[in-house]
Order: C-alpha cells, then sequence, then structure tokens
C-alpha cells in the first residue's frame, strides 16, 4: 500500500494527523510493543528513551482517523516511535515529505 499520500487523502479532524479522543481498546499494548520493538529509541533520530523526558511518542504512518475501527490502525508497520521533536516534524512535513513514508 501507498503509505502518505493515502494518508492525506482521507478525511478527518485535523490537517495533518489530528487527535481522536479514543484509540481503542488496545491502543496501550500496541504502543509498549511499538516502543518495545524500536528499541526504546526514536526511529528518526535514534534519541533513546532514557534521554528523553517522557516516553517515546508512537505516531501512526495512516491516521487512525482513516479506519472505520481505531484498533485496525495500530499494525506494526503503521506504528512509529518518535520522540516528542521528531514527531512534531513528522506532523509539521507532512507524510508525503518524510523519508520515512514511501511505498511498502
Amino acid at each position: 500500500p501507498l503509505i502518505g499520500a493515502s494518508a492525506i487523502a482521507c478525511s478527518g479532524v485535523g490537517v495533518l494527523g489530528g487527535w481522536k479522543s479514543y484509540y481503542g481498546p488496545n491502543w496501550n499494548a500496541a504502543r509498549k510493543e511499538a516502543r518495545k520493538r524500536a528499541g526504546y529509541k526514536c526511529q528518526r533520530c535514534g534519541t533513546p528513551q532514557s534521554k528523553l523526558p517522557r516516553a517515546l511518542d508512537v505516531h501512526h504512518k495512516i491516521p487512525v482517523r482513516c479506519f472505520p475501527n481505531p484498533n485496525d490502525a495500530h499494525y506494526p508497520s503503521n506504528l512509529i516511535a518518535l520522540c516528542a521533536t521528531c514527531h512534531r516534524a513528522v506532523e509539521e512535513q507532512g507524510y508525503v515529505e518524510m523519508p520515512l513514508f514511501k511505498y511498502e
């Protein structure tokens, strides 16, 4: 699937990402697993979680709002662990411009 352009194409709240109050009952487990899979390091800059003031953010490449059921958005290849600075950069630069988002 195309990661990036398809994320922009879906409708919902917010321009790039947005926030949905309910991500489903398995979101906490999916976040923990994404951080573990990343070796507790930001997948963009490599900063270890232990050097950060808070846990790594977990970003959806294709936003949750693009799925009828929020749990469907939490598959491993759709999640990436990022420090807050990189997460903000990904959101601000948009999905298509980021090298993280490409054809898979």
